[in-house]
């Protein structure tokens, strides 16, 4: 009966984290960093959905809010820099981790630097 109560958990984590993702981007600071403390702790309890969230979350630290921006930085330390229960192995899960958020920092950049290229690229056509 235990097995099948986590399952439906997990199940139900699975559902709300496109919701959740949602929030990521919502004019409330607290719907904000509620998100990100979800995505942390569902990332740390290894809910493998919620590494959809620990992504869009680097789009975060652009953020005018500096209490976001901040949130964002501690979250990433948390999850990739200092995890818990770091032992000898963390420092091969460190490098591992970081190679994931530069992956995503440069799929970022090159989305941003299409995106700007592209409009340039309009305007100077148009004018």
């Amino acid at each position: 009966m235990c097995l099948q109560d986590s399952l439906a958990f997990v199940s139900q984590v699975d559902e709300v984290v496109p919701v959740v993702c949602e929030l990521l981007g919502s004019k409330a600071l607290t719907d904000v960093q509620e998100a990100i403390n979800f995505f942390v702790s569902g990332f740390e309890a290894g809910v493998t959905s919620c590494l959809v969230g620990v992504r869009r979350m680097l789009s975060l630290v652009r953020s005018k809010e500096t209490s976001v921006k901040a949130a964002v930085v501690d979250a990433y330390k948390r999850i990739y820099l200092c995890p818990k229960g770091a032992n000898a192995r963390c420092v091969v899960g460190c490098c591992q981790r970081c190679t994931v958020i530069y992956v995503a920092l440069l799929i970022m950049f090159v989305s941003c630097s299409s995106s700007w290229v592209t409009k340039y690229v309009n305007y100077v056509t148009l004018h």
